[in-house]
């Protein structure tokens, strides 16, 4: 299982992901965080679900993103291609997944800045490849494993914290849920 965390404050945004993989009794480790250029910007991906959906996502979009003319300047225009990339990977596996039993599944966040957003931005992207933007009233957004945290998140996040403060509280949901299951 995933468990990805991302928490926008005013000064930054903080994004943190474990690296277990589960297949049965077999555990092995490997990153689930990757980063996309763009610009000058870049921008942080982390998602929970399949990782095949996730993998066939970023490597469709990574070739759309070398064959245009010029990058995207603000960070929702790369979450709609990643959500249109998502659609398209939904259409061609979604049937042979169900045929074996699995559901098509890859919730995704993305965090960074590109060049001409004011700020960092922070978009959480459906499987179906819709999106929502992080708000100042939710000014975060967790996948994979999250009913351990959430309550801890939901009473202490603010978007005003500090970028210190905002570690440690990605670290605190990290643990909490760490210590409750132990596919994280």
């Amino acid at each position: 299982m995933t468990f990805a965390i991302a928490i926008r404050v005013a000064s930054g945004v903080v994004a943190l992901a474990d690296t277990r993989v589960v297949r049965g009794e077999q555990h092995s480790t490997k990153a689930k965080m990757s980063t996309i250029r763009q610009g000058s910007g870049a921008v942080i991906v982390m998602s929970s679900g399949l990782r095949s959906v996730r993998d066939k996502t970023l490597l469709r979009l990574d070739d759309e993103l070398a064959s245009m003319e010029s990058p995207f300047v603000r960070l929702h225009e790369l979450a709609t291609a990643f959500g249109a990339t998502l659609r398209q990977v939904r259409e061609e596996d979604a049937e042979a997944l169900a045929s074996s039993g699995l559901s098509f599944d890859a919730h995704t966040i993305l965090a960074g800045q590109l060049d001409a957003d004011a700020q960092p931005e922070l978009f959480y992207v459906y499987p179906e490849g819709n999106w929502v933007v992080a708000t100042p009233d939710v000014p975060y957004f967790v996948v994979g494993r999250t009913s351990y945290c959430k309550p801890i998140l939901d009473r202490l996040v603010r978007s005003d914290m500090s970028l210190r403060s905002a570690v440690g509280l990605a670290y605190l949901a990290f643990d909490a849920t760490h210590a409750s299951v132990v596919d994280v």
